[in-house]
């Protein structure tokens, strides 16, 4: 089996200008070539900046929690925790800060800003629609009562819930092509048997969801075409590779599971 790296990977990540054919007009390794070009001259970020950049929404958020359990009486600094610790405004003003401190504060026009935000939507717009497209799908089977009907199936069953888990995220994962709504919605139809069942082991739980999740990736699934694509494999390479070895990872997370599960806990 020959595994061939995708060129303009190559040249992203290591700065080749070799083979300036393959290089398309707007692609993304033109981009990260001309915004190498363009930071040369100017000085590297200090630590402390990048620090602040990247930990700056987690401690709104931690803020948050602390305001929660140890100022319980006052309500005025508790509403402005509240506020800038939710995870979308903490998220809004870390990115800001990150414009500032990255963009301006450097030198960088607004127009370079702007378009250097736009191509950064690009590799994450399809993870959004995914998480997105996943927790919709969970919502739909929530409303439809399908965890009811999951905690009276049960009953009948003498698998356990981190079995079932397991199946409902593989069979999810499986058709769907996500690995993403597999956990999602697994996670949606398990809550009332988790809730009306204290004794079920949450940690393994999740354990089970994670590795049914990544059971048989095939062709339906992005991530098996972004293997494929990345190091130009054919279909029967790809399959040997990140289907074989993300189902056996599958099966061996479920086993271990069932093996921690039936030992005696403390």
């Amino acid at each position: 089996m020959t595994v061939r790296p995708d060129q303009q990977l190559l040249d992203q990540y290591t700065g080749s200008t070799e083979k300036p054919e393959t290089k398309l007009p707007g692609s993304t390794t033109e981009h990260y070539m001309a915004a190498t070009l363009e930071n040369a001259g100017k000085p590297p970020v200090s630590l402390g900046t990048s620090l602040l950049v990247i930990l700056l929404p987690m401690l709104m958020m931690l803020s948050r929690a602390l305001a929660e359990t140890v100022f319980k009486n006052s309500a005025s600094f508790n509403k402005i925790t509240e506020f800038v610790g939710d995870p979308v405004i903490a998220l809004l003003i870390g990115l800001l800060v990150g414009v500032i401190l990255l963009g301006y504060a450097r030198g960088t026009d607004t127009k370079k800003l702007r378009d250097s935000l736009g191509a950064s939507l690009k590799p994450i717009a399809g993870i959004l629609l995914i998480i997105a497209g996943g927790g919709a799908f969970a919502k739909v089977l929530v409303n439809s009562h399908v965890g009811n009907a999951i905690i009276h199936l049960t009953h009948g069953l003498s698998l356990s819930a981190i079995a079932i888990g397991w199946l409902i995220a593989a069979l999810l994962s499986v058709t769907t092509g996500s690995a993403t709504v597999g956990i999602v919605g697994a996670t949606g139809l398990l809550a009332p048997l988790v809730g009306s069942n204290p004794s079920i082991n949450k940690e393994l739980l999740v354990v089970a969801i994670g590795s049914g999740s990544l059971f048989f990736n095939y062709a339906n699934h992005a991530g098996f075409w972004l293997v494929k694509e990345s190091f130009s494999m054919s279909m029967g390479e790809t399959f040997k590779t990140i289907t074989i070895i993300q189902s056996i990872i599958g099966i061996v997370g479920l086993v271990m599971a069932l093996l921690l599960d039936f030992l005696p806990h403390f």
